[in-house]
């Protein structure tokens, strides 16, 4: 039996906890959002930006830095 803190480890180095940490991050931070969008709370809006946020970063490194890189691996592997 692995003790409860290498399981716990495993978990938090993995690739999918990470994806699911940013995911909920970002639903709550869309749904603070139109929650403050709608009862007019500024505090609330910025708190659901702020959740966002990660989404967010995520998003722009995608797209700037790993769509490149695996078009540029794909043109390389077509020509040989």
């Amino acid at each position: 039996m692995m003790p409860i803190m290498y399981r716990f480890l495993g978990k938090l180095l993995s690739p999918e906890f990470w994806v699911a940490a940013v995911t909920l991050l970002g639903i709550l931070g869309v749904v603070m959002l139109l929650v403050g969008f709608f009862i007019e709370s500024g505090g609330l809006m910025y708190a659901g930006l702020g959740f966002l946020a990660p989404l967010v970063i995520v998003a722009v490194i995608l797209v700037v830095v790993v769509i490149p890189v695996l078009i540029i691996a794909n043109r390389r592997h077509k020509q040989d």
